[in-house]
């Protein structure tokens, strides 16, 4: 099958890769159209309206609704698989237009719920997060303490950054490219917990705590974003 994967400004990158890695190692040729910054990646082939689209494809799946409209536009018989990844903006909801989305595909009942209130019905599909566990794999063995935190908090506020670096500080770990833990939310506790490393689920929306085996399933379904159960847990 001939495939494009559509996209505003190549967002988020992690989970482009993988899909498109894993759909190639099925025997299916990937197209990733980007409607901005469409310059050639070592792990993607990106395309876009002027240049390397397929004649006709036989699917779109699409996790914008800017990249889906365009594509729907170009492409009005292909029939088209939407990606909701849950962020607040508008824009991540899938259209709002009868005939444009077949299914939409969600990773967490949050995800759901938001495009069940949504105007228009979609069929959903509930799939886990996907994580390649050949390009992440587990690392050294942990230390008895921890002395280093990988921080991964892309897009939290400085107010928010400011207390976890605080509390490191006052903990004596260093904040640092790599940790003997994680703190972060979303697909970053998932890698997390892929290389072997304990994770904490922190940002702007709040935090729930380390992740256990007790409560994995609580806090994947609510897309690891810290807001899980009602209060965070303090951070110690």
């Amino acid at each position: 099958m001939e495939i494009v994967l559509g996209t505003q400004a190549l967002e988020p990158r992690e989970y482009l890769v993988t899909l498109s890695e894993h759909l190639e190692r099925l025997g299916h040729e990937v197209y990733v159209f980007a409607a901005e910054g469409r310059a050639e990646t070592e792990e993607l082939r990106v395309v876009g309206v002027e240049r390397g689209l397929p004649l006709a494809p036989d699917m779109l799946y699409t996790q914008d609704a800017y990249a889906a409209l365009l594509l729907a536009d170009l492409y009005p018989l292909t029939p088209q698989v939407f990606a909701a990844h849950g962020g607040g903006e508008q824009g991540w909801l899938p259209p709002q237009l009868a005939g444009v989305v077949a299914r939409v595909v969600v990773f967490d009942d949050r995800a759901a719920e938001r495009v069940r209130a949504a105007a228009l019905p979609q069929e959903l599909v509930r799939l886990r997060r996907p994580v390649d566990t050949e390009r992440i794999t587990p690392r050294t063995p942990l230390p008895d303490r921890p002395r280093r935190a990988l921080l991964r908090l892309e897009g939290l506020s400085d107010y928010r950054r400011g207390l976890v670096q605080r509390a490191c500080a006052e903990l004596r770990i260093e904040p640092g490219t790599n940790g003997d833990f994680v703190i972060g939310r979303g697909l970053a506790v998932l890698e997390a917990m892929a290389s072997g490393l304990p994770a904490y689920v922190y940002g702007d929306e709040g935090g729930d705590g380390w992740v256990t085996p007790e409560r994995y399933e609580v806090l994947e379904a609510d897309g690891f974003s810290g807001r899980a159960e009602p209060t965070a847990t303090p951070f110690q």
